[in-house]
Order: C-alpha cells, then structure tokens, then sequence
C-alpha cells in the first residue's frame, strides 16, 4: 500500500461526537504508552501526525486520521494507566466498547501489545472480549528494537502460551519497531487485505 495522504480530521471526546461513518476505520488500541502514536507515525511516513509521549494516558480522545481519502485510523484512548479517576477510566472504557461495537465503518480492529513485559491479564481479557467482534483482529508486538532476537523469540513463545491458555483463537501477530521500520508493510498489507485492495 502506497500512502500519499494523511489529514488529521480531530479529536472527538465520545463516540456520540464522531463524524459520521463514512469511510472504512481501523482502530488502533492497547494499553498506555504501548507506542500507538508511533506506530501511526511509522505506517503513515508522517514523524509528527500522532502525538506522542513519554507520559502514559496521553491519548484521551478518540483520534481521526484519514487515509488517501479511502480509510481511516481511529486511535482509542489507551486501556488502563492514566492520571485520572477510576471512574473516568471506566467512562473512557465504555465510550470505546460503545465504539467498538456500534460502529457500523469499523472494518479492523488492530491491538498493541508491549513485547518487553510478559503477558499481562488485562490484555488477555481484552483480546478474550475484540474475538467476539464481528471485525478482523491482528496483534502489532511493539518495540522489538530493544530486544534482542533471542529475547523476542522467548518473548513471542511466552505470549502464544498465554494466549493458547486463554483464547479459542489465536490472532495473528506482527512484530513491529518504529526504530527499524519492521513490521511496516506487513501491517499495510493486513489493512489492504481487509479493504480489499491487496
């Protein structure tokens, strides 16, 4: 997939504030500080599309970028860690379930996972609930470049296991470093198969 243009079209605080669906969207989530703006940066070959953060939480809206004109990535707040109250994580949460699940362009789902941390809970039940969706879903392993092949390939075997534990099916993974640029066309061409353009 060649991506000649990108438009950041703005941040919308509910779902109820979405524009109306009128193109495919792909949604980008994982947990807090997982690399989201980055990779979106990566995909789109734009450094400062995305905002990103050393801080965690920084993402608290849903973002719009629209793709060629033909696609759109809508990137979630991120799922657990941010410096607000309980219950304004758990509004943000059923604001993006309300997305996930009412939104009539969402065409795939792609979720980020940390490859450095070991398998954690909340991203197994996370990925237990998107397998009910009636969507694609795929795994992006974040942040491979800091780890060594040795210790993604340990890494990737924990994570399957985890997986196999918890899920009827297991999605496919795509290992991925902004830093190298590793994963970049794969991603592109799962999203170009999902549009029907591969």
């Amino acid at each position: 997939m060649n991506i000649q243009k990108t438009v950041f079209e703005g941040s919308f605080p509910t779902y109820g504030q979405l524009p109306a669906p009128s193109l495919p969207e792909f949604a980008f989530w994982g947990r807090s500080n997982v690399g989201k703006s980055s990779l979106i940066n990566m995909l789109t070959r734009q450094k400062q599309l995305a905002r990103t953060s050393r801080q965690p939480g920084r993402t608290r809206t849903f973002n719009l970028y629209r793709i060629n004109d033909q696609w759109r990535i809508t990137d979630l707040p991120g799922l657990g860690y941010a410096r607000v109250s309980i219950a304004q994580r758990r509004r943000w949460e059923q604001e993006i379930w309300r997305y996930l699940h009412q939104r009539t362009a969402l065409t795939g789902m792609l979720y980020l996972v940390d490859s450095r941390i070991p398998p954690q809970r909340i991203d197994l039940d996370t990925l237990q609930r998107l397998l009910l969706l009636p969507v694609p879903l795929t795994i992006a392993f974040t942040k491979i470049d800091k780890l060594s092949r040795n210790q993604l390939a340990q890494s990737l075997q924990r994570f399957k296991a985890a997986l196999k534990k918890t899920l009827a099916v297991i999605p496919m993974i795509i290992p991925v470093s902004v830093v190298s640029k590793e994963g970049q066309e794969e991603l592109l061409r799962w999203i170009s198969e999902q549009l029907g353009t591969e």
